[in-house]
């Protein structure tokens, strides 16, 4: 690849007080090679092998940040630390950075999960044929929700990963779900104006720097 069309690809960036030894990602996309919400050996190696290849900078596939949250991998169990543990190591032997993906799958979570949490009673699309509908959350249930995000920020820096990466895309999982006037029907301090729309996007980001304070 020629350096000269991308003078910058192979040069160090620092970002947060990181440095990245070049520009080189390997973006969150989903393997199915966890294991009883952790990563397995395959996963490890699958990992160890783009750092190898000189990737600067890993994201892992999305980790559950609360039990109602349904990924292969999990974020809020301190159990899963040991394990995380070794997928970092084996990143950081290799010179790369690595950071890991926190989410909730919200309404579109597995269909084995029927009773998933997100901000109004509406099913996701594709899930409709099978009358998965999801509970509204309630304000305790939020609240609860935000504390999970600092508690899985706070297990992922002690698991090692160099940063986080927060998955909120698609129009059913959870995040994006409240701020789409389309899934969020709520008339509360979390529905309506964008204002409070956004509200439980500001407090887990409080949250999130707390936990990874």
């Amino acid at each position: 690849m020629s350096t000269a069309r991308f003078p910058f690809l192979f040069t160090p960036i620092k970002i947060k007080g990181v440095t990245i030894r070049n520009r080189i990602v390997s973006t969150g996309h989903a393997t199915l090679l966890g294991s009883g919400g952790m990563p397995s050996e395959r996963l490890i190696r699958y990992h160890a092998e783009r750092a190898k290849g000189g990737a600067g900078f890993i994201v892992v596939e999305i980790a559950g940040v609360h039990h109602t949250a349904s990924s292969d991998l999990k974020a809020w169990d301190e159990k899963t630390i040991p394990a995380y543990r070794a997928l970092t190591d084996a990143v950081h032997e290799h010179g790369a950075k690595i950071a890991l993906q926190l989410g909730h799958m919200g309404r579109q979570g597995a269909p084995q999960k029927r009773l998933t949490w997100a901000p109004s009673p509406m099913p996701y699309v594709f899930f409709d044929t099978i009358g998965m509908t999801p509970k509204e959350m309630e304000p305790e249930d939020i609240q609860e929700l935000v504390d999970a995000w600092g508690q899985a920020a706070s297990i992922a820096k002690a698991a090692g990963f160099d940063g986080v990466e927060i998955h909120s895309c698609y129009g059913g999982y959870l995040l994006s779900a409240f701020l789409s006037p389309y899934s969020n029907k709520r008339s509360d301090e979390y529905g309506g104006a964008l204002e409070n729309r956004v509200r439980i996007e500001r407090a887990w980001a409080t949250t999130m720097l707390w936990g990874c304070s």
